[in-house]
């Protein structure tokens, strides 16, 4: 087994995902030059892979724009604002309409999921009134 190396990289962009409310991995780079000015957009794109393979990180992709890193492990699904693009956690309340969803999967094992809302957030609604 490949021994991991905790680099300085590695380092800077684990502090900038626990930093970031649902960083994309555009903004896990502009926050890690601000300490590693020669880090490469690669190498965070790299590392952030690695940290959602080793389940540090869930990789939540959206049907647009570019993928969020989500420090939050535990079961949530999220809503963002079609007009900025901002990511915030939401919860489903408990009830049938969850549990019907997944007692219908059959003999099909439910690993993960993902559930989106688009809406439009309070700051974006405010600058269109």
């Amino acid at each position: 087994m490949k021994a991991v190396r905790n680099t300085r990289q590695k380092q800077v962009i684990a502090a900038a995902v626990a930093e970031l409310d649902h960083p994309t991995a555009s903004d896990v780079f502009r926050r890690a030059r601000e300490s590693v000015s020669d880090i490469s957009l690669g190498t965070v794109y790299r590392v952030l892979s690695n940290m959602a393979d080793g389940g540090l990180v869930r990789r939540v992709s959206f049907s647009y724009g570019e993928d969020i890193f989500d420090k939050t492990l535990k079961p949530h699904c999220h809503i963002r604002c079609r007009c900025c693009g901002r990511v915030r956690d939401v919860r489903l309340n408990d009830g049938p309409v969850w549990e019907n969803m997944v007692s219908d999967a059959g003999d099909f094992t439910v690993e993960s999921s993902h559930i989106e809302f688009t809406g439009v957030c309070g700051e974006c609604r405010r600058l269109c009134e």
